[in-house]
């Protein structure tokens, strides 16, 4: 009996110890298993956090980009706006001095001296058509003369290009001053009132030659010139 007791105790030890044995293996892949989950999750939680931190700064420099486009655009706005509003206060201010100008004792002897400018203009012309010569331009062309060019005042032929009578046109307003511009060009011109002349100046024209003396003229051309340069 003491034998089979002895047996008995010896087999149970060995079971329990197979089974402990069994149980830190399982319990050693179990560990193992948490491990590997453990780390493959936080390997999962790094990659999702790299993502998402990708995600924002992408986000966050998109916004950047759009918050600084639309602030270029309103400075833009706000710049050109600023520069229309300065123009257009430059523009009238020297429509004011053209108009105060005209005015002036002054402009009565400049509107003479384009007067007796444009006839003995249009008049050699017309001498030199009539002669048969060249004048510098093919029939059918309008010239402009600067305000500035030389002057002949000497009396001339009571007609212009090819013999047409010199017509010049004046602002309604300077239609008072005809009978003293006549005198001036020694009634070699017909003086008529032109509602498309605003600022002043004259324009004349005999047969299909044109010359245009106007400040409207040259106000348009000053106020591209200067339209061209605040724009650089």
């Amino acid at each position: 009996m003491p034998d089979f007791d002895e047996k008995l105790r010896r087999f149970t030890e060995t079971i329990t110890s197979d089974a402990a044995a069994d149980t830190q293996v399982i319990l050693e892949e179990v560990r193992q298993r948490r491990e590997s989950a453990r780390r493959g999750a936080e390997d999962d939680a790094l990659e999702e956090s790299y993502r998402y931190i990708k995600q924002e700064i992408a986000r966050v420099r998109t916004e950047n980009g759009r918050r600084v486009a639309r602030r270029q655009m309103e400075c833009k706005r706000l710049l050109f706006a600023r520069r229309a509003e300065l123009s257009q206060g430059v523009l009238l201010s020297v429509r004011e001095r053209v108009q105060a100008y005209v005015q002036t004792p002054g402009y009565a002897d400049r509107l003479a001296d384009m007067a007796r400018q444009a006839v003995d203009v249009l008049g050699e012309a017309g001498e030199a058509g009539e002669a048969g010569a060249s004048v510098g331009s093919p029939t059918g062309a309008e010239e402009y003369a600067p305000v500035g060019a030389p002057t002949d005042t000497s009396v001339g032929s009571p007609t212009g290009a090819l013999g047409s009578p010199v017509v010049v046109s004046l602002r309604h307003a300077d239609m008072p001053l005809a009978p003293a511009l006549t005198a001036a060009v020694c009634g070699r011109a017909e003086f008529r009132g032109d509602s498309a002349i605003q600022l002043g100046g004259l324009t004349a024209k005999a047969a299909n030659r044109r010359l245009n003396l106007t400040f409207d003229a040259n106000f348009e051309d000053w106020k591209e010139k200067f339209f061209a340069e605040i724009m650089i």
